[in-house]
């Protein structure tokens, strides 16, 4: 996923998305990011929101559960 400082103009989030999506649909570029071991999906903004807040949540738990601390 790629990821832009906050307050970044929603216009600029809307054309990296789009160009994104559209250059993640390149037999070329699929194959060297699949070859890296990731999967190349695209995307909205809105499923990368939702996608940190479920992993955020998630790793809390097992953080609070575990009882993890900074050293």
């Amino acid at each position: 996923m790629l990821l832009a400082p906050a307050g970044t103009p929603q216009p600029i989030v809307d054309r990296i998305n789009a160009e994104t999506n559209s250059a993640l649909k390149e037999p070329e570029l699929r194959d060297k990011i699949l070859k890296l071991g990731a999967v190349p999906e695209g995307g909205s903004p809105q499923r990368v929101t939702t996608f940190l807040r479920g992993e955020t949540e998630k790793w809390k738990r097992v953080i609070e559960t575990a009882g993890i601390k900074v050293e």
